[in-house]
């Protein structure tokens, strides 16, 4: 009898629970990007996130609190994640106000009785985080993980493709300090990193390079107090570090704004130098030329004597954090980049960063700038 009502207790509990949070990969149909014309008129980009997962699909319903609901007659496919859909994609008009609105997103699944939401606020409507565009810009919508993202202004509207905030973006940099007022020089885990809008670079000597997005029109400001904490390969870590409260104003992303970041805590950093990074060294030199360059550049390198037998790479980096291009570094020789990245594509105008690293420990630091 007992083990009887043991195991209804388990069936009351467990089910309801399996039932409330379900490995959950079935359709849901999501915002991406939204440019209006002089008119008003809207063009929309939408996103199927589990495209290989369209089974049960039964239909979406886009609404407005002012422009009622229209069902989406596009049936989406496999082999395709955006869509770019306008009122005439709708069973009926739907009307989007360009000063603000909240547009909702509800995706039906019949076979397995589900319903998923999505939605973006934008503009003067309560609670938006980004401003209303001009005609011709776009408000954007990009991921950082399962459980965070953020909206942005781009005045390159990327309908159809995966958003893409190449050069729409102002570099942030300066010194970090840790409580105890003392610079940070890495991370205390190689898969740590720090966010605003894109993670920080963090410098052995203490500085900090990352990019901020235009959220709201100059001359308002924003305000951070605070920074993300991810895990690289990991959703489930995000939290937010306190620090000293800043501001800065979006001006244009030719521009270099200069923010030291006061942390709160000393979770996550370390102040040192760690075993595996080396001191500076009378021996060590990283030349960088020309700078700013055109099409290619060059790099010089002299590794320490204990050194140089040992290999050596460059990592490059865009102003995203993301790795470019790692080339091969030889001790009393030049290495050359092409301005193309790993995959044979020449890389975008903009603030490029680069690292000289020996085996896992990283030398030496700096930045360059290529343009067009």
């Amino acid at each position: 009898m007992k083990s009887k009502l043991l195991s209804f207790f388990l069936l009351l509990f467990i089910v309801p629970v399996i039932w409330a949070n379900p490995v959950d990969s079935s359709p849901i149909c999501q915002f991406s990007e939204l440019v209006f014309d002089a008119k008003g008129n809207w063009q929309m980009e939408i996103e199927f996130p589990f495209r290989n997962s369209l089974e049960g699909l039964d239909s979406v319903i886009i609404s407005t609190p002012s422009g009622g609901s229209a069902k989406l007659l596009i049936q989406p496919r496999r082999s395709v994640s955006y869509y770019v859909i306008t009122s005439d994609s709708l069973s009926s008009p739907l009307y989007i106000n360009p000063k603000g609105d909240k547009i909702k997103f509800e995706t039906y699944n019949s076979t397995f009785s589900k319903y998923r939401v999505d939605s973006a606020v934008f503009g003067n409507y309560f609670r938006s985080n980004v401003c209303a565009p001009h005609a011709g810009d776009a408000v954007c919508r990009v991921s950082r993980n399962s459980y965070y993202y953020f909206y942005y202004i781009s005045s390159k509207p990327t309908l159809g493709y995966e958003n893409n905030f190449e050069g729409v973006g102002q570099t942030l940099t300066g010194h970090i300090y840790n409580k105890d007022n003392k610079p940070v020089t890495s991370y205390t885990s190689n898969f740590v990193c720090f966010e605003i809008h894109s993670p920080l670079i963090l410098h052995p000597d203490g500085t900090y390079t990352t990019t901020i997005y235009e959220v709201t029109y100059p001359p308002d400001s924003v305000f951070v107090n605070g920074l993300l904490i991810s895990r690289i390969g990991f959703d489930y870590l995000n939290q937010r570090l306190p620090i000293d409260s800043i501001y800065f104003t979006y001006s244009s992303h030719d521009e270099i704004l200069v923010k030291d970041i006061h942390l709160k805590s000393n979770d996550y950093v370390l102040t040192g130098i760690k075993n595996n990074e080396v001191p500076e060294n009378k021996e060590l030199t990283l030349l960088n030329y020309p700078n700013p360059f055109n099409s290619s550049t060059n790099f010089f390198v002299k590794l320490p004597g204990s050194m140089r037998e040992r290999p050596a790479n460059i990592h490059i980096y865009n102003s995203n954090g993301r790795l470019v291009k790692s080339i091969q570094a030889k001790d009393g020789a030049s290495s050359f980049w092409d301005g193309k990245d790993s995959e044979g594509n020449l890389v975008s105008s903009g603030r490029y960063y680069y690292q000289l690293r020996v085996e896992s420990s990283v030398l030496k630091s700096g930045s360059m700038i290529m343009l067009k």
